[in-house]
């Protein structure tokens, strides 16, 4: 199974549920990892289209038909650590549609000394476009210029904003690029990169893993350097992780991590790393963390209430790592729900639920929150 495939998990918002590890269609073409930024950006709705294929896009308005090149607009430069001076935008909108900038690209070559890399021909249209690379091939196989839907080519020129990158800790010309490979590593659309900036409108990104007995039990997942099946535990380990590095290459205020019933937290900022430094201590810590086993029971009703109590007034995205029935059966999944029913601000705190277990009807009570 994928890293971000068959799971399920519920969701508690103003919008329609999505369930972001639900098993694929198989009528869809939508790759089922694109669920994995939805599950970063709580309640969202389906993913939507990656781009508008085919929507006829006008040249702006200052656009000089008599002109032998294309249009680049603006100009203007940027400070870019390290180039050897200013560079200008990556990335531009070329009569509509958002491409590699020619001035860029002639300013980089002056850098390096070298021409331009050649892109091989691909024999059919990508999938999934997830980076700018991706969009140039689809354009490429297609013969004609696709544009990005408007709301991309915005978050494309915010993730080009020097200090949107500073808080990501990248430079003016990395943060597309990069973010983009690791969009393509989970298969994530790029449309959705707009979601993930939008995490930074939370304080605290707060993760509760369930760490009862039962989180020692056999997963329906395979250790990719072992190859034997998982544990629970082992599993939400790796999810969180993998969570993580996507979140390493996006501005965020805090992640805080902490467990059902033992009483260690890790603590998360960006202290102005870059996202392999970040991801490294991250990663430190969360192996720390997980190196004593899982125990005792699962008190998920009275740490949901103990960590809404606690974030009173603030705007926190929760996500819930369980793999069975909380204390207290049926009652206590009522009172879950009605704390999520009347929980204050539920836009500005949503809580998403994410199974660890091939045992459905132990997390069928995630659904229905």
């Amino acid at each position: 199974m994928g890293i971000f495939g068959k799971k399920k998990s519920g969701t508690n918002n103003t919008q329609t549920p999505y369930n972001p590890y639900a098993a694929p269609n198989p009528s869809s073409t939508t790759n089922p990892s694109s669920g994995f930024a939805n599950a970063l950006n709580p309640g969202a709705a389906p993913p939507p289209a990656v781009y508008q294929p085919y929507q006829p896009s006008a040249p702006p308005a200052s656009y000089d038909n008599s002109h032998s090149a294309p249009f680049v607009p603006g100009t203007s430069t940027m400070s870019t650590p390290g180039a050897g001076g200013p560079a200008p935008k990556k990335y531009v909108k070329i009569n509509g549609v958002m491409k590699l900038n020619p001035e860029y690209q002639r300013w980089k070559d002056a850098q390096s000394g070298g021409g331009p890399p050649s892109t091989p021909a691909s024999p059919e249209a990508l999938s999934v476009v997830s980076n700018m690379d991706d969009h140039a091939q689809l354009n490429s196989d297609l013969g004609q210029d696709v544009p990005l839907a408007e709301s991309t080519n915005a978050t494309i020129e915010m993730m080009q904003e020097p200090e949107i990158c500073l808080e990501a800790g990248m430079s003016a010309d990395e943060m597309v690029d990069k973010l983009g490979s690791i969009l393509a590593k989970y298969e994530v659309p790029l449309g959705l990169s707009n979601k993930l900036l939008m995490l930074t409108e939370f304080q605290s990104l707060d993760f509760i893993i369930d760490d009862s007995g039962s989180m020692q039990c056999t997963s329906d997942t395979v250790d990719p350097v072992t190859k034997q099946p998982n544990t629970r535990w082992k599993e939400a380990q790796s999810r969180l992780k993998d969570m993580l590095e996507v979140l390493a290459y996006v501005p965020f205020n805090q992640i805080k991590i902490e467990f059902l019933n033992r009483r260690t937290q890790v603590i998360l900022t960006r202290q102005g790393r870059d996202p392999q430094s970040f991801l490294a201590e991250a990663h430190r810590q969360i192996d720390q963390a997980f190196s004593a086993g899982p125990s005792g029971t699962t008190p998920a009703l009275e740490k949901l209430q103990e960590s809404i109590l606690a974030g009173q007034g603030k705007s926190i995205a929760r996500y819930f790592f369980g793999d069975g029935m909380p204390n207290g059966g049926d009652f206590a999944q009522k009172e879950i729900i009605k704390i999520l029913t009347h929980r204050q601000n539920p836009a500005g705190n949503p809580i998403t639920f994410i199974s660890c277990t091939n045992e459905d009807s132990q997390v069928e009570w995630m659904k229905g929150t």
